[in-house]
């Protein structure tokens, strides 16, 4: 399994900082998230650049509430239309 080298990375227990990765382990060390991206030796990207936890926390929370008003519009027409048919 290949190692990602030492450099700062996305710290996953604060979702605002970096930390340290000295090639072989975490250090305790952590400096303000930059945004920049980081890629490991495989190409995959390490961090979203610009996009916080925070953002993708809005971006979930409206793609749930929409969700939930087109089901609740669904099941409302459904509804109505069977009401319709019935009479």
């Amino acid at each position: 399994m290949a190692r990602a080298p030492a450099g700062w990375y996305a710290d996953v227990q604060h979702a605002e900082t970096e930390r340290w990765f000295d090639g072989r382990t975490w250090t305790d060390r952590r400096r303000p998230a930059t945004g920049e991206i980081r890629r490991v030796d495989d190409g995959r990207a390490r961090r979203d650049a610009g996009a916080s936890h925070r953002d993708r926390s809005a971006a979930l929370w409206l793609r749930t509430v929409l969700g939930g008003a087109a089901l609740a519009v669904s099941v409302a027409a459904v509804g109505l239309l069977a009401i319709l048919v019935a009479t």
